[in-house]
């Protein structure tokens, strides 16, 4: 009996060590990649540092592209256009590096339902919208005097931001509705002029648009209805306007990040402003999310711009729960943060 007992009891000994081991397993596979991207605007010299969910850098990707001032994640690949010059660059998840011709000026990406979307300023008499199916089908279109700015889509349209220009080169700020399958502007909406959009994000049939400091409000054109609207925020910010660089989503909340250290909450459901908290002394360069945590990249306005700030916050209190500071990394500068699997 005695024996029994003791096979019993290291039976059960090496049954928690298996579950133990395999939950270890899981949780590294489940493990997520924070990558900050660096860039030069002068010279061909662009790093990634790829850091754990605890802030510690795993590996340093050095990629020789020049002026990447976006990025988007492709099933786990990251896609780098570049503003200053005609390449694409793609990171594969063994951090391979590997790059294609395109069109000039990659200035905006994006990535979601096996679709992608680039906007590309070539000149100011032309600029291209280029998209690629799910099928992999390519369409482009062309907007003559124009500068574009940022976009998103859904099953039918491509809802473009951007400048266009007049004879004397003085630009309004449209909204460009584009049929998907004609691949033709259907209506041009005017905003206000010469307002900057750095980013656009359509949620639940509603597109978000990034405003910047010449309006104090903001602003969602909804797609159902055909209706542009705003959302006062004076209230909620202790001073100046917001110059919105990221739109973000979860579940429960929208999140407009500005550049002047601003990260204004929002209820997802019903659209009103739940709180604000501000990052003094830092301009917001971009921020993403994953699950409960936002995670935004800054630098300060009082030291070295070449050392870019992680700032990790609770999504449901805006609470700061880590932060890090990385670089310099030689000439370069940093320009963007993203969340891959």
């Amino acid at each position: 009996m005695y024996k029994n007992k003791k096979v019993y009891f290291f039976l059960l000994i090496i049954i928690m060590l298996s579950l133990s081991l395999s939950s270890e397993v899981l949780n590294d596979q489940g493990l997520k990649k924070i990558y900050i991207i660096y860039s030069d605007s002068i010279q061909a010299d662009s790093e990634i540092v790829s850091l754990d969910k605890n802030l510690n850098t795993r590996s340093n990707i050095q990629i020789p592209a020049r002026d990447i001032v976006t990025s988007c994640n492709e099933k786990g690949t990251v896609l780098l256009p570049t503003s200053s010059d005609n390449k694409l660059f793609k990171i594969d998840k063994s951090e391979t590096v590997k790059s294609s011709e395109t069109d000039l000026g990659g200035d905006y990406i994006k990535y979601k339902n096996n679709e992608q979307l680039t906007l590309y300023n070539v000149s100011l008499e032309y600029n291209r919208i280029n998209f690629i199916c799910s099928d992999s089908q390519i369409k482009s279109l062309d907007i003559k005097d124009s500068l574009l700015l940022s976009a998103d889509f859904d099953d039918k349209n491509i809802y473009v931001l951007g400048y266009k220009f007049d004879k004397n080169k003085e630009g309004d700020t449209f909204l460009f509705i584009i049929d998907k399958s004609e691949f033709k502007i259907k209506d041009e909406i005017k905003l206000m002029k010469n307002m900057r959009v750095y980013d656009t994000s359509l949620i639940d049939d509603k597109l978000f648009i990034g405003v910047d400091r010449k309006v104090d409000f903001l602003l969602y054109y909804d797609v159902k209805r055909s209706t542009l609207n705003k959302i006062e925020y004076k209230d909620y910010l202790k001073e100046g306007t917001m110059d919105t660089k990221k739109i973000l989503y979860s579940d429960k909340y929208i999140f407009y990040i500005s550049l002047d250290g601003n990260i204004l909450q929002l209820n997802k459901a019903s659209l009103d402003i739940v709180r604000n908290i501000k990052l003094n002394n830092k301009v917001i360069l971009s921020a993403c999310l994953d699950k409960d945590k936002l995670y935004s990249l800054s630098v300060d306005i009082n030291k070295n711009n070449q050392i870019g700030l992680v700032d990790v916050f609770d999504c449901d209190n805006l609470d700061n729960i880590n932060n890090l500071s990385v670089g310099p990394i030689r000439n370069t500068t940093p320009r963007d943060i993203l969340i891959l699997e």
